[in-house]
């Protein structure tokens, strides 16, 4: 089931297309196609911990401008 929630006046795709590319990258695998930590850093050549540091702070731009 997609998630289509609305916030602040923006769906998450928006939000998502906003991030740079190094964090999309990291949100797209993880999220979207669902891959591994493991498999996300192979995917982009980066460390399994630069895939958490990535994606903690994609959730941190997010939840910013989800709240602007």
């Amino acid at each position: 089931m997609m998630h289509t929630e609305k916030q602040g006046g923006s769906d998450w795709r928006t939000l998502m297309e906003e991030l740079p590319k190094i964090y999309y990258d990291v949100v797209f695998y993880l999220v979207i196609k669902n891959c591994s930590p493991k498999e996300t850093a192979k995917m982009l050549n980066i460390s399994e911990e630069n895939v958490q540091v990535r994606f903690t702070q994609a959730r941190q731009l997010l939840r910013q401008h989800a709240e602007a």
